[in-house]
Formats: C-alpha cells, sequence, structure tokens
C-alpha cells in the first residue's frame, strides 16, 4: 500500500497510468466482507478509468468523479477561502496523531494567509512538477486497494467523501511542508506517514463523519475541496 517507502518510490517512478493483472494467489485466504462481486469490480473500474484520464487535470478528474458517484453534474461557486478554512479545522482535528503530528504542526503554522497558500502551491509545482502523475498512481492504489467505492460498505457516497478528504489533506499538508523543504525524501516520507493514517486507522468514516458535520459533505462543497 501507499504506507510503504519503497511504494511510493516505485509509483514515482511509473510515468505511465497503472495497469492491473489478476493472479491466482498461492495461499488461500478467508474472504474479506468487502469483497465486491463482478458488479462492483465494473464499476470500480469506470472509476479507476475517470482518474487516469490524462485529458483533465488531476483536479478536474476527482470532480468528474465527484459527478459519477452522485449522480449530479451541477456546478458550483469555488470559494477558496472557505476551502481553506474547512482544511484547517480538517488539520487540527487530526493533528493529534502520532504519524502526522508533525506534518501537522508545520502546516497548521504555515497558512497564515491566502499568500502563503498561493507561493506554497507555486514552489510545490516547481520542484515537483509530475506531481499529478504521482497523486493519480497515489489515488487509483489506494481505490483499488481499499476497494472503492464500496469502501463504506455500500455507501458509495462516503467512500468518494473521504477520498476527497484524502486528497485535499494530503495535498494541504504536502504544499506547506515542501515548500520549506522541497526534496523528494521529504515528500516520500510524507505521504508514507499520510497513508500510514489514512489506511490503517479510521480515517476514512471519520473524514467523512467530520465533512458532514461541517455541512461540506455534498458535492458542491466537495469540489471545491478538491479544487483548492
Amino acid at each position: 500500500s501507499n504506507s510503504c517507502e519503497a511504494v511510493v518510490e516505485m509509483l514515482s517512478r511509473i510515468k505511465s497510468p497503472l495497469k492491473f493483472t489478476e493472479q491466482q494467489m498461492l495461499i488461500d485466504r478467508d474472504a474479506d466482507d468487502r469483497d465486491i462481486d463482478i458488479d462492483g469490480f465494473a464499476v470500480q473500474q469506470v472509476c479507476i478509468y475517470i482518474m487516469q484520464d490524462r485529458s483533465f487535470s488531476l483536479p478536474l478528474r476527482l470532480a468528474r468523479l465527484c459527478d459519477y458517484i452522485w449522480s449530479d453534474t451541477g456546478g458550483f461557486t469555488p470559494d477558496t477561502g472557505e476551502a481553506l478554512n474547512i482544511m484547517r479545522l480538517f488539520t487540527r482535528r487530526f493533528a493529534g496523531r502520532i504519524s502526522i503530528a508533525d506534518y501537522c504542526g508545520t502546516a497548521v503554522r504555515y497558512y497564515d494567509t491566502e499568500c502563503a497558500r498561493q507561493r506554497g502551491s507555486a514552489v510545490f509545482e516547481d520542484a515537483f512538477p509530475d506531481w499529478q502523475v504521482l497523486f493519480e498512481h497515489l489515488l487509483v492504489n489506494h481505490m483499488l486497494y481499499d476497494e472503492f467505492p464500496y469502501s463504506n460498505g455500500s455507501d458509495t457516497r462516503s467512500a468518494f467523501t473521504a477520498l476527497a478528504a484524502a486528497y485535499a489533506f494530503l495535498r494541504y499538508i504536502a504544499i506547506a511542508v515542501c515548500s520549506l523543504s522541497p526534496g523528494t525524501d521529504t515528500l516520500t516520507d510524507l505521504i508514507a506517514a499520510m497513508f500510514r493514517f489514512i489506511e490503517h486507522s479510521r480515517f476514512e468514516s471519520a473524514a467523512a463523519a467530520l465533512l458532514g458535520e461541517l455541512n461540506y459533505a455534498e458535492p458542491a462543497k466537495l469540489k471545491n475541496l478538491i479544487l483548492i
């Protein structure tokens, strides 16, 4: 999974879209209660296709995935200030988690002004010009690993809400931390730490619940969050 630094390093070297092959396991395993059926697998493949359609920017692909999951094509009014306030609250809520505490602390101190975000975004994208390719791989690998969009039972909308939160949270933290230390090792360690939290805790349900509490778990708001 993305929580392993070696996996992140491997994904960073791959430039073409990820491909997956089916292989017979050499050992038996107990069935997972979340194992998806053929129809569910087909839906997952559509989701992955949307995420790998490079005729759109990565944020726009997430917005299109939002439309697909929610069966909604409504517009929205971008509000960067509102979205950043949500991410500030989001970061503070999870800042006590050991694996990401230092990164969250850095981000809380960094995001004092809108100017800081704009400057940080420019520094991040200059240091990592292929960041969208890497983040695409991270999200697609996470979607397969987590059996998206059935990773939250049958509630596919909550699963997308959690995916959008994971992307926004990762980008928000990465911009802050890598603006101060824009090295490849820094980004690799940060990504692995973030996914140790995202994939090996109750982040999914907690993130969806938190955005619900903040009235930010509906399509227009999620698109606003994705596009910051």
